[in-house]
């Protein structure tokens, strides 16, 4: 795996730990969420970035798979079959 790949699955994993686990504990309660992704409400706010970080789990591992492939596929038409 290149290192997209490796760059990929490590934003995958910061997204999906940031935003489905620490985003209602790294954001203080008290801040004002009027302007917020998902404000005004602290629950809207917090129910918005947990969405974003479970389709981020759920999408990239796939976009890693067709990099991959992708990449396979290019190594194959320049480098020709192993033999």
């Amino acid at each position: 795996m290149g290192g997209l790949g490796i760059g990929l699955i490590v934003f995958w994993a910061l997204v999906s730990v940031r935003n489905l686990i620490l985003f209602p504990f790294v954001y203080s309660w008290a801040m004002d969420l009027t302007t917020s992704w998902g404000g005004p409400t602290a629950a809207g706010a917090v129910a918005l970035h947990m969405a974003g970080g479970l389709a981020a789990f759920l999408v990239i591992p796939h976009l890693v798979r067709g990099v991959t492939t992708l990449h396979a596929a290019l190594s194959r038409r320049l480098l020709g079959p192993a033999e």
